[in-house]
């Protein structure tokens, strides 16, 4: 009996346990800026966790490195608003202010004065098409009187007021119809607009002093999405297609009603053909999302996806092929750029897509362009060039790993591998041996075995050429040593195939910056003192940019990487990046 007791006993505290886990992992702060979003939002980008301690580190450093650079932005922004012969005074008061507010201090020195932190966690939603943004003080404080310092400078293109114990500072000219509006609201800053003629009922509501009857944090919708996509609990968020679709052609809710009253609009309405196409093309792409998939101190890595009706994925996943000459790239890779594709599927997928736009036309008048495009495309796919070039080609890939400027921004030297995938590597081989006969000699053959090359006609730079070939893949490379990248350039993986891959090193921008250095104009000798002053401020601005490229891309990244594919479920694009 004591036994079956202790058992039940053990069993109850199991099932306690495992409630208290399913119903608590996702809690959220009843006042964090979730539990202000409507649970049926058409968009929201939004934070569900502080960053880890270690990103947040990574990111202060950055901060720090980066200090000369908003200064000169924030001085670029100000001489160019000023240069405008209709710049607004007030404006330029309110720049002067800020400039004044975080001179002689660092950015996190600046960040904390403002009353932010790093870890404060962030909402960008809709309240309908509304969008607001809501982020978390750490001292609201500092923020309340950085504002009113602001607005003293603005002069009466601010106005200050408490909307039922909000602190809200509006930007505008007094004639104007709608509002900038910033707010302090408990340890919130909310930023959005505001009509000039809104009810209490309407700023409330922006404000979020009367909550949505369900927010997000109670339908815990967007931790639901990270679970299914993958996504971590730090920032992810998406823009649903029906529901944009109702807030754009549905009767108008209070706050939008208030906004067409302020600008003197009427808001159209749609017949019931074009409500239900439109609905149509809603439920086709039904939603993009995005977020963070990884993230720690030296590497972060993020997802976004598109998300397409099963027919349509289906169809686009038949273009997949695998992506040539990958495994070439590693650290020493200063960019490359691949794209694959397979042809011989495309008058398939495209006479798919245009067969059931000519069955069923569009009838909507804002639609029926769409009737056009897809009988064009159906054209396009019949062209001659593709049935040739379907059998031959199906990706390149080219990945540059030295690139040496002279004299003029031209190139010294160079180091790169070209990789070509092909159903039919021998046509491949016949078609490059007509543009270059000398390759003829070299005796390519599908056995992976690297051979050299003679050197092309008007080839532009003295460095050594070879090649490689296999059952599906020709790579060539260019430059001293350049061939031993030659037997990775034939590996493919399978699983592998996306439609287009782009990365860079932070060493390739170093490159674009010294070339961007050496295009400063010449100042010539006869030039009067209009133009040589012209011509000296054009020189210090691109010096500067120059310098400014290098210091952002040096201190933002090592490497990043994006590619962009076909999936069941629609079209994904995916990047990563490793940190300094």
């Amino acid at each position: 009996m004591r036994k079956t007791l202790l058992l039940l006993l053990l069993l109850a505290a199991i099932a306690a346990a495992g409630t208290w886990w399913y119903l608590g992992r996702d809690r959220i702060d009843p006042d964090a800026p979730l539990a202000f979003v409507p649970a049926d939002t058409p968009f929201v980008f939004a934070s569900t966790n502080p960053p880890p301690p270690a990103a947040i580190a990574q990111w202060e450093a950055q901060m720090a490195a980066m200090g000369e650079v908003y200064a000169n932005q924030f001085a670029d922004l100000r001489a160019m608003l000023a240069d405008k012969p209709d710049s607004d005074p007030r404006l330029l008061a309110v720049l002067d202010a800020i400039e004044g507010e975080f001179a002689g201090k660092t950015p996190m020195q600046a960040y904390t004065d403002l009353g932010l932190s790093m870890q404060a966690q962030m909402a960008v939603y809709g309240l309908g098409l509304l969008p607001v943004a809501r982020i978390e003080l750490a001292d609201a404080a500092k923020m309340h009187a950085f504002l009113g310092r602001l607005a003293d400078a603005a002069g009466d293109l601010a106005n200050a007021a408490d909307i039922d114990g909000a602190a809200t500072w509006t930007y505008a000219p007094p004639e104007a119809p709608l509002a900038g509006l910033i707010a302090i609201v408990g340890d919130h800053l909310v930023i959005s607009l505001l009509p000039r003629t809104a009810d209490r009922a309407v700023q409330r509501q922006i404000l979020g002093l009367d909550r949505p009857a369900r927010s997000l944090a109670d339908s815990r919708g967007l931790h639901a999405l990270n679970r299914e996509f993958g996504y971590i609990d730090f920032v992810s968020g998406y823009i649903d297609s029906a529901r944009l679709l109702d807030a754009t052609t549905g009767e108008p809710d209070a706050i939008q009603a208030a906004f067409l009253a302020a600008i003197g609009l009427t808001k159209p309405s749609l017949d019931a053909t074009c409500r239900g196409e439109f609905a149509a093309l809603a439920a086709a792409w039904p939603r993009m999302s995005f977020g963070y998939t990884a993230l720690d101190a030296r590497h972060a890595a993020a997802r976004g996806v598109i998300e397409t009706r099963t027919d349509i994925a289906q169809a686009l996943m038949k273009l997949r092929a695998p992506m040539p000459g990958l495994p070439a790239v590693d650290g020493d890779t200063l960019v490359h750029f691949g794209l694959s594709l397979k042809l011989a599927a495309l008058p398939e997928v495209v006479h798919g897509f245009a067969k059931q736009a000519g069955d069923a036309p569009w009838q909507c008048d804002a639609l029926k362009p769409l009737n056009d495009g897809f009988a064009q495309a159906r054209q396009a796919a019949t062209n001659p060039g593709l049935f040739m070039a379907a059998p031959v080609f199906r990706g390149f890939h080219i990945a540059l790993t030295k690139l040496t400027l002279g004299e003029g921004g031209l190139p010294e030297d160079i180091a790169a591998v070209l990789t070509l995938g092909s159903d039919n590597p021998a046509a491949l081989l016949g078609l490059a041996q007509s543009v270059a006969p000398q390759i003829a000699g070299a005796g390519l053959v599908p056995d992976g075995e690297v051979r050299a090359l003679p050197p092309l006609p008007n080839q532009p730079i003295d460095a050594p050429l070879h090649a490689a070939m296999s059952e599906h893949t020709l790579a060539l490379s260019l430059g001293e040593g350049e061939q031993t990248r030659l037997a990775r350039a034939l590996q493919s993986n399978a699983a592998e195939q996306p439609l287009l891959v782009i990365g860079a090193s932070a060493r390739f921008y170093t490159l674009l910056a010294d070339l961007m250095a050496r295009q400063a104009a010449d100042l010539p000798a006869d030039a009067d003192a209009e133009t040589r002053a012209k011509l000296e401020a054009l020189n210090t601005r691109m010096a500067r940019e120059a310098d400014t490229l290098r210091t952002v891309y040096a201190n933002l990244f090592q490497r990043m990487d994006m590619r962009i594919e076909f999936t069941e479920r629609g079209i994904e694009l995916h990047q990563t990046v490793d940190l300094p």
